[in-house]
């Protein structure tokens, strides 16, 4: 029984069978093999899709806690999407060192929806670190980014991907 989450339904087939299987948010502990295969599919998918079904598969991201922060690296830095708790801290920040030496890395938060305020000084010190940064941000991450501390010259706002 839970109060949010989400049911996913896959199913798996071969030439002599079909299986159909549900979970229900998912979590290691709880049905370890289906959350692996569950982001297994994910991740393919992801690689393999166009923009706007990315952006669907990175907003059912958020779900599933085992898999980690909602960050991607990208050959020009980062992509950050969905949510951020301050449980989330030492992962953001390690990703943020991951790109912190490019010349001008671009973090893209144009599926971005919310963070605690306390993350504020983790995007900030990033910033610090990497001035030359470009942020792609929606209205959301606009709004967050401003409070933070990210100059308003070094974001580029963007038409939201939420929703689409």
């Amino acid at each position: 029984m839970g109060l949010d989450g989400i049911t996913v339904r896959f199913q798996i087939e071969t030439d002599s069978a079909t299986r159909r299987k549900e979970i229900w948010c998912p979590e290691m502990s709880r049905c370890g093999a289906y959350a692996i295969l569950v982001r297994w599919c994910w991740d393919g998918l992801y690689t393999h899709s166009n923009d706007e079904y990315r952006v669907r598969l990175e907003q059912l991201h958020s779900y599933f806690h085992d898999w980690g922060i909602n960050v991607r690296q990208t050959p020009d830095g980062l992509r950050l999407f969905g949510m951020f708790s301050s449980t989330d801290e030492n992962q953001l920040s390690a990703s943020f060192d991951h790109v912190a030496a490019m010349p001008e890395p671009v973090i893209d938060m144009t599926n971005f929806e919310n963070t605690g305020t306390l993350l504020y000084p983790v995007f900030k010190q990033f910033f610090i670190r990497a001035p030359k940064s470009r942020w792609l941000v929606n209205q959301i991450a606009y709004h967050h980014m401003c409070a933070a501390g990210i100059p308003e010259t070094s974001m580029v706002l963007t038409e939201t991907a939420i929703g689409r």
